[in-house]
């Protein structure tokens, strides 16, 4: 509860310093060069009639995304945006992740807010839920004249609504699912699983611990572990809140089904022994060294994959199997967002700025920025330039495996909570998991703790 107590008190310093401030106030690859559309960008450039031609700067905060050049690259295109709205320059900081939480909300709290920035998947209900986001309905508008709402997943633009408002825009998208090896499933006679059941019983077929093998490993330490064990909420049909988005629902069949699951595989020592510790980076070494039959991962994951030449043709995403109360394959997937901060003293042209940056910024996913996690555009996933790129064999399949699986880990609220926040950088789930592993408390107990937690935590912020 120390987390969710500090966030209580960062949100009331927000609030107050906010109405204080009121009273004294009363296509083809883009390029890190070019726009990737300069037509639509034209036309986003200039999109608002109320915008002003004086001489203004943006702040634009941006979160670091990818490998070292992704700052550099994203600065230069943020360059690009005079070229379409020559009254504006775009003013860009590199934020990192260390930290994020107090970054941001020192910032608002002290009138110093950006303009415009990315974050971390639940900062903009964090921020709107004390005011300081601007609603941004009119860039859904006017995509809804343009037929462009389409160009996102179903449901993604609504997860970014708050009350009804929409609070922010989908940036990337970052799923966890299984990946496995085709040539030890094949040498072992057995098909692709479809099922939790069908999934364990070839776990154990794959799993040879005299050979130091094993059917599956997955992160259980670190933030990485954290959407990874969600995954199995989903794929079981169950998630941690119910379909209203405020009231906690650890406690439900579908969650201790997937529990259950997970303890079988346990005891079934399909997991590599002390996998409880293991952060991301342990599981993706036993599985690049051929220790492990499948593993819990992102798409990312391709771009070690592809430079290792005995894997590339050897290793497959696999859809998600179905746990026993599921309706449809599920995984859990991380969204975020672009946001506008109502400090912002230009929002027409905060707000033009970022429908042209969303349109416009394949070139972070396809030239030198290297953006690890997936564009939300259904577009920039489709475009060759970016499903056909070597560096990641994994992306051309992607969109067809994995994109319509995708559940967020509010699932099945269509929106996040304040609270969503504090599971996110607590790391609610990977307790869940490591817990589960060691197995020392029954996992009703595990579940009743989570729950009673939660209902603590909805008391404490106020939600």
């Amino acid at each position: 509860m120390k987390n969710a107590a500090w966030l209580k008190k960062i949100a009331g310093i927000t609030l107050a310093t906010s109405l204080l401030l009121t009273t004294v106030a009363c296509g083809g690859q883009a390029t890190s060069d070019t726009p990737a559309n300069p037509a639509s960008a034209a036309e986003a450039g200039t999109s608002s009639s109320s915008a002003s031609a004086e001489p203004i700067t943006l702040k634009f905060w941006d979160m670091v995304w990818g490998g070292t050049s992704y700052a550099d690259e994203a600065a230069k295109l943020a360059k690009t945006y005079s070229k379409v709205a020559p009254n504006v320059t775009i003013e860009y900081q590199s934020i990192p992740w260390q930290n994020r939480y107090e970054t941001f909300s020192v910032a608002v709290a002290s009138g110093e807010a950006p303009d415009v920035s990315t974050g971390g998947g639940y900062q903009q209900h964090q921020f709107a839920a004390t005011g300081e986001i601007l609603p941004l309905d009119s860039i859904i508008d006017q995509w809804k004249q343009e037929g462009k709402l389409n160009d996102f997943p179903e449901g993604m633009i609504d997860f970014f609504k708050q009350d009804g408002v929409q609070i922010g825009i989908p940036f990337n998208i970052d799923p966890r699912g299984i990946i496995y090896r085709k040539d030890l499933f094949e040498k072992k006679g057995l098909k692709v699983p479809t099922t939790y059941d069908e999934l364990l019983a070839d776990a154990k077929a794959l799993t040879d611990p005299s050979a130091g093998i094993y059917g599956m490993v997955s992160p259980a330490s670190d933030s990485s572990a954290n959407i990874c064990f969600f995954t199995w909420f989903t794929g079981n049909g169950g998630g941690v809140w119910k379909a209203d988005g405020k009231t906690p629902d650890w406690t439900n069949k579908n969650n201790l089904e997937a529990l259950d699951f997970i303890a079988k595989m346990r005891d079934d020592k399909v997991f590599p022994a002390g996998m409880a510790s293991y952060t991301q980076a342990d599981a993706d070494k036993m599985f690049l060294q051929g220790k492990a039959a499948m593993i819990v991962e992102s798409v990312g994951f391709g771009v070690q994959i592809a430079a290792n030449k005995d894997l590339v043709n050897n290793v497959a995403l696999m859809p998600m199997p179905k746990g026993p109360s599921a309706t449809d394959p599920a995984m859990a997937s991380a969204l975020n967002a672009y946001m506008v901060y109502k400090q912002t003293k230009h929002p027409e042209e905060a707000k033009a700025f970022v429908k042209w940056w969303s349109e416009n910024n394949l070139a972070l996913w396809t030239g030198a920025a290297k953006c690890g996690s997936p564009p939300a555009r259904l577009s920039f996933l489709n475009d060759p330039s970016y499903a056909n790129m070597a560096e990641n064999p994994f992306l051309k399949d992607f969109g067809k495996n994995w994109v319509p699986e995708m559940k967020s880990t509010m699932f099945p609220a269509k929106s996040a909570n304040l609270a969503q926040n504090t599971l996110d950088a607590e790391r609610w789930w990977t307790s869940v998991g490591q817990a589960v592993l060691v197995g020392k408390k029954s996992n009703q107990d595990i579940l009743n703790e989570m729950q009673k937690k939660a209902e603590d935590l909805i008391k404490d912020l106020g939600v």
